[in-house]
């Protein structure tokens, strides 16, 4: 099998089907289990759990840890999705550990018990981890927790529960407490973090969890942060007397910056690592759109915000941007709560220039998406995006700014359209 055919074939697995371990169980201990030989770090949440996820990685990496790294979903290249030591699954791999796991899927479609893509990706994922021998694995759950394929590991190192936001509501629950029941699945026992910053009954959820499995929880105290230095690339803060920078813009990465201090420390009796190493994995943590700069004269920042509490974020770090004027390229998905979305990012732009975002999922119509902007700026609407970034670049001139967001796919695809 080659890289391309393996890409394909993982590609044409199902996607939605119905929540459940079962299948990934199945699929797992047809491979023997490879989950059982590995050491995890396990992180969930609505937002920042990406961003978390690459700065835990890349401070154990500086320790001298062989570490792996799984994320969803991918930015640039699908082989983002699985790395070691900050670099990805070489093509030959990739396609090996892909041709395993296919395999025993297709015996199991005999079966009739069908594994999704996601599924697949984390089979990939467990397997060439532990044939690399690696001694912590980074493990970003895909969506929810207690029923997430990534779920399918043993009670982790460390268990680490990111800011909680309404999401995926079809899926996860109507409320922040069910939602946060279901991310709070990921706790098994052990040691467990929560972000600092959640609504009262987000974190009631999880302390109710922590108190049911057993496991310590710990929380980062907002109190011993100290931001000293803030701007669009990067920011320096101290915490709890020490200082640290990081490489990634904006108030929320120093929250999650401390979330992964903190949960560094709570597996610290397994998995040690010196300040020294944790600074320079901090100052050497790379994860694209966002708040990425990518540009200057105009400005142009790349983000995923695409949800309200990520929206909130973003509109934080638009105010503090002296570029004058600010337009905004955004297209979104259709199963986002899009409105209120479009409606925070508008109020802090100049101009909004509504595209559809390149995804076979359903996107948000430019002209409708266009029409809700123009309640709070100016609105235009584009067929495509390459089209609108010129168009932003005009508007903004070369004492403005440009910001792509409303998904991680635009993102990814404007960052690929302005590197050419």
């Amino acid at each position: 099998m080659t890289p391309d055919e393996a890409l394909n074939a993982i590609h044409s697995r199902p996607r939605g089907t119905e929540r459940t371990l079962s299948r990934i169980r199945a699929l797992m201990g047809r491979l023997e289990n490879p989950q059982d030989r590995l050491r995890f770090l396990h992180v969930a949440g609505s937002n920042g759990k990406g961003s978390c996820a690459a700065m835990l990685a890349s401070a154990l990496t500086a320790g001298g840890y062989r570490t792996g790294l799984f994320i969803s979903p991918y930015i640039l290249e699908f082989r983002e999705r699985f790395q070691i030591d900050g670099q990805m699954i070489p093509q030959e791999e990739f396609a090996a550990c892909a041709e395993k796991v296919l395999d025993r899927a297709a015996a199991l479609d005999r079966e009739g018990v069908c594994c999704t893509e996601f599924e697949c990706c984390t089979a990939l994922a467990l397997c060439w981890f532990a044939e690399k021998g690696c001694e912590a694995v980074v493990l970003e759950a895909g969506l929810g927790g207690k029923n997430d394929a990534t779920n399918v590991i043993p009670c982790p190192a460390v268990s680490v529960i990111m800011a909680l936001s309404l999401e995926h509501t079809a899926l996860l629950g109507n409320t922040l407490e069910e939602i946060a029941a279901e991310k709070a699945g990921i706790i098994k026992g052990g040691q467990a973090v929560l972000y600092p910053l959640q609504e009262p009954e987000a974190a009631a959820e999880i302390y109710a969890r922590c108190a049911r499995v057993g496991a310590v929880l710990h929380s980062p105290s907002p109190h011993a942060v100290r931001i000293l230095e803030m701007g669009r690339r990067g920011s320096r803060f101290e915490w709890e007397g020490e200082e640290y920078r990081i490489p990634l813009a904006g108030r929320h990465q120093v929250w999650n910056a401390v979330t992964a201090l903190e949960a560094l420390r709570a597996v610290s009796g397994v998995l040690p690592v010196s300040r020294r190493d944790i600074r320079e994995g901090l100052e050497s943590v790379r994860f694209p759109v966002r708040f990425e700069t990518v540009k200057e004269n105009p400005a142009v920042v790349l983000d995923g915000a695409h949800n309200p509490q990520g929206a909130q974020v973003l509109a934080e770090l638009l105010d503090a941007c002296p570029e004058k004027p600010r337009i905004g390229v955004i297209g979104m998905l259709a199963d986002k709560d899009w409105r209120r979305t479009v409606g925070l990012l508008a109020a802090r732009l100049d101009a909004v220039l509504a595209v559809p975002v390149p995804n076979p999922r359903p996107s948000v119509e430019p002209a409708e998406l266009a029409a809700e902007a123009s309640k709070s700026c100016r609105a235009e609407r584009f067929g495509g995006l390459e089209e609108a970034l010129a168009r932003a670049a005009e508007l903004a001139g070369q004492d403005g700014l440009v910001c792509c967001a409303g998904s991680l796919f635009l993102a990814a695809e404007a960052r690929k359209l302005l590197e050419n």
